[in-house]
């Protein structure tokens, strides 16, 4: 998975601790389901606030681990902000993920 690869070079770069990379790989199964279920048109509305909840939580905890460099806190809390936006406008909707709804963010590493 992406994410596993990313998670293990931050943590090889002494960036990130193995907690905190392994709690964001199981965040990553869990966003994983949400997209494929979205792709299956089965995505509800409470799937997608726990991965967005989830998503806010672990980059909020890698955020606060003060070992990020500053490039790169800029972009968690780019993170965070768009998470936040999305969990806003799914409450609002009342809808689950829509795919056509999504736009690439930059990659972290």
């Amino acid at each position: 998975m992406v994410t596993n690869e990313s998670l293990t070079s931050l943590q090889a770069a002494g960036v990130i601790n193995p907690q905190i990379a392994a709690v964001a790989n199981g965040l990553e199964c869990s966003i994983l389901r949400v997209v494929t279920a979205s792709q299956n048109g089965s995505s509800s509305l409470q799937d997608s606030q726990a991965a967005l909840g989830g998503m806010i939580g672990i980059l909020t905890t890698l955020k606060q681990s003060g070992t990020l460099p500053a490039d790169i806190t800029a972009r968690v809390n780019a993170y965070i902000t768009a998470a936040e936006d999305g969990l806003a406008a799914f409450s609002k909707s009342q809808k689950g993920l829509d795919l056509a709804d999504l736009t690439p963010l930059k990659p972290l590493a």
